[in-house]
C-alpha cells in the first residue's frame, strides 16, 4: 500500500472512530510510532510528508514541511525514556499544540499530554544517563 492510501486508511479509520455527531474531519490527527530499541519517539501529522527536521531543543526536534517550511508536520524525540522538558519555555509554543491522536481516545490533546499519554501506553520508565 502506498503512503498516500495508508494516510487514507488512517484517517477514514480514526474518523469513523469519532462520534458519529462530528462530521468533519479533524484539522490534526497525529500517528505515533515508539521504537525502543532506538528510544526514539516520531509523531507524524497526517497526511504523511516530506519534511526537514530543526532541533528546537535537545534531542527534541520538530518536522516542517519541505513545501511550506511554516507548517509543522511532526515531531521527532530522541532518548524519549530520558525526556522530561515538559514545562521547557522553548517548547511551550509545540506543547500546547492540540491534535487527535490515531488508535486513542485522545481528541485535541495537547502536545504535552499526548506526550504523558505515549510514555504509559509504551511503557517507557524515565532512565538515567549512563
Amino acid at each position: 500500500m502506498t503512503a498516500e492510501g495508508k494516510t487514507t486508511e488512517i484517517i477514514a479509520k480514526h474518523v469513523s472512530a469519532i462520534s458519529p455527531k462530528v462530521r468533519e474531519v479533524p484539522e490534526d490527527i497525529v500517528d505515533i510510532d515508539y521504537y525502543q530499541n532506538k528510544d526514539i519517539l516520531y509523531l507524524h501529522v497526517l497526511p504523511y510528508r516530506s519534511a526537514r527536521l530543526q532541533e528546537v531543543s535537545e534531542d527534541f526536534f520538530v518536522c516542517f514541511d519541505r513545501d511550506n517550511p511554516q507548517q509543522v508536520v511532526g515531531f521527532e524525540i530522541h532518548y524519549f525514556s530520558l525526556f522530561s522538558e515538559l514545562d521547557d519555555p522553548i517548547l511551550k509554543p509545540y506543547l500546547e499544540k492540540r491534535f487527535d491522536v490515531v488508535d486513542s481516545d485522545l481528541r485535541q490533546a495537547s502536545l504535552r499530554e499526548i506526550l504523558t499519554w505515549a510514555r504509559q501506553r509504551f511503557q517507557v520508565q524515565p532512565s538515567v544517563e549512563p
